[in-house]
């Protein structure tokens, strides 16, 4: 491990530890012993932390829209049990990954004819269950 590393991952240590810290932080810090120029590293580190973190939740949110938009165009009326479909084979894995996010049941490919594909879930029941 580096130096850099280390500084790195003491600086996201101090960050969790400090997560609720006000504006006094600098001083906090000074009284430990830490230079300033360590301690806008932590801060600097702390706001890519947060950055990340504010950018990911996003990002989750319209992958979880996107799902939810896939999986409402495949289930049938009652999608806790098994069900057949037939998607684009271009959009299988993101058929497949709404199926495993809304069921825990993976899409089956059944067959494959003219760039489309038969599917099979076994829905949520059967997926929860065994």
């Amino acid at each position: 491990m580096t130096d850099k590393d280390m500084f790195e991952r003491l600086g996201k240590t101090l960050y969790f530890l400090t997560k609720e810290a006000d504006i006094n932080v600098y001083d906090r810090w000074k009284e430990i012993g830490l230079t300033e120029k360590f301690a806008d590293f932590i801060v600097t580190t702390k706001n890519q932390i947060e950055a990340e973190k504010e950018k990911s939740s996003v990002l989750d949110e319209i992958h979880k829209k996107t799902l939810s938009e896939a999986f409402s165009k495949i289930h049938g009326s009652n999608w806790k049990d098994a069900f057949t479909c037939e998607v684009p084979e271009k959009d299988f894995k993101l058929y497949d990954d709404a199926c495993v996010y809304h069921t825990g049941a993976m899409l089956q490919k059944v067959s494959v004819c003219d760039g489309m594909v038969q599917c099979y879930c076994d829905g949520y029941y059967h997926a929860m269950d065994g």
